[in-house]
């Protein structure tokens, strides 16, 4: 009895999901590890929390004991990876450094050890196994375990398209995507993305991530231009196409001695008497009698009619797409700055709400901006910056704009400060919506009602 039992346990109480890893993970583990259940299965329960009906999961829960009702939010099933082939990571690589963006060394695993602290992981082909007892959740499973996967990163550095997998096969049989007129549709033909389901699929997720009825959840499309000659088009790599993109976005970038303009620093308008934190630290270095000529003759600007004196607001606008600890002018002597949250909790980093989705096959990539998590961080939020001077440690506070005083919705939108300049970077990239949110989803940061996803 309890062979059959076993049996039925784990045979047909199976589901099997065979994923093709698209880019590689980044992981502590290195080529002995790949995606960890440990990892994923509490981002894919937070998913079905969230697009799973409250009064529908009631039984789909794990207990936190057999003689207490209280339910967690974790749901009843367990979860194992099973490695394929290892496939190879070469192509990933430049001189022994990861591509794409990932700054810094692979570091070492210990102080007395000489093996990488992190390496790059590839394999044609990983198992997924859930082991799942309730037929219902089974059924949920097969409908949103698909879907979770194609808007999901895994690994070091997820959010720029590291450590991406698609699902091929549910129980060695192709996958059909339920969309959300109930309708069976592929989501390749011919090794092609089926378009018209990924839209379907878009819009019922972007459904789901809503602020009182109001998605918060922006779809846009990057693509490699053509005209681009910094890759050589059989050398095009998804990763490479993010990291440039990025760094326009919120730095800048210099090729071939020409220099590309932020698109959040110089392209945006700022009101009267306002800068950004850039231009803010340049003006803190050069009152402090610092030569930053380097930094002045690269914007074709004069020293001698630059500002010794900060505006009335200073906006600390790129940590809005993500906040490091320290800005750093690496041709400037003492142009390191540190910054630590001024208000509330502080923060040592904050994760960028835009998500890079590779698409395979297509020279393209999906961003996925998240803008609830946007207003969150911006909350009643300040910053101190301190730059060590003589050793001096001087603070300046910079505050986090609200979207009226700089809209990151205008960045993205139709018709916006990136849709507007498509012809100053189509060597670059060329830039769609795909689709966006109705209304700016302003009141974020209040108390939310329980129903509210």
């Amino acid at each position: 009895m309890s062979n059959l039992k076993e049996k039925n346990m784990f045979g047909s109480n199976k589901i099997t999901f065979t994923l093709k890893q698209i880019t590689p993970i980044i992981h502590f583990k290195g080529e002995k590890d790949t995606l960890r259940g440990t990892d994923l299965k509490p981002r894919f329960d937070k998913f079905l929390n969230l697009v799973i009906d409250e009064k529908e999961k009631k039984d789909l829960l794990l207990k936190k004991s057999k003689d207490n009702n209280e339910q967690t939010d974790a749901f009843d099933y367990k979860i194992r990876i099973i490695k394929g082939e290892s496939d190879n990571t070469e192509q990933y690589l430049k001189k022994g450094k990861i591509i794409g963006a990932y700054f810094g060394d692979l570091g070492k695993s210990s102080k007395d050890s000489d093996k990488p602290a992190y390496k790059l992981s590839l394999y044609k082909n990983i198992d997924v196994e859930f082991i799942v007892n309730n037929d219902r959740l089974k059924t949920e499973i097969k409908k949103w375990f698909p879907k979770f996967m194609l808007f999901n990163t895994f690994g070091t550095r997820k959010n720029k398209g590291y450590g991406y997998f698609l699902p091929e096969k549910c129980n060695n049989k192709e996958i059909l995507i339920t969309n959300k007129d109930g309708n069976k549709c592929k989501l390749f033909t011919n090794n092609k993305l089926e378009y018209s389901t990924l839209e379907s699929i878009i819009e019922e997720i972007s459904y789901k991530y809503c602020y009182k009825s109001k998605s918060y959840l922006g779809v846009y499309k990057i693509e490699f231009s053509e005209k681009k000659k910094n890759y050589n088009n059989k050398e095009f790599n998804h990763l490479n196409l993010i990291k440039d993109f990025h760094q326009i976005l919120k730095s800048g970038m210099n090729f071939n001695k020409v220099y590309k303009k932020s698109i959040m620093l110089k392209q945006y308008k700022y009101p009267e008497n306002s800068c950004n934190e850039k231009k803010a630290m340049k003006i803190i270095l050069n009152s402090q009698g610092i030569n930053i000529d380097v930094l002045l003759n690269k914007s074709g600007q004069s020293k001698k009619y630059f500002s010794k004196k900060l505006p009335k607001n200073v906006y600390y606008v790129r940590g809005i797409l993500g906040f490091s600890p320290f800005y750093e002018f690496r041709k400037i002597k003492n142009g390191k700055f540190s910054l630590k949250s001024d208000v509330g909790e502080n923060i040592e980093r904050f994760e960028s709400p835009i998500q890079y989705i590779p698409i395979p096959n297509e020279k393209a990539v999906l961003l996925l901006v998240n803008y609830k998590k946007i207003e969150e961080f911006r909350t009643n939020r300040e910053f101190n910056f301190t730059n060590n001077q003589n050793n001096k440690n001087k603070k300046y506070i910079f505050k986090v704009p609200t979207e009226d005083e700089y809209s990151i919705h205008n960045i993205f939108k139709e018709n916006g400060v990136i849709d507007s300049k498509k012809d100053e970077y189509e060597d670059y990239f060329k830039y769609s919506v795909i689709k966006d949110i109705e209304e700016y989803p302003y009141g974020i940061g209040e108390k939310e009602d329980k129903n509210v996803k």
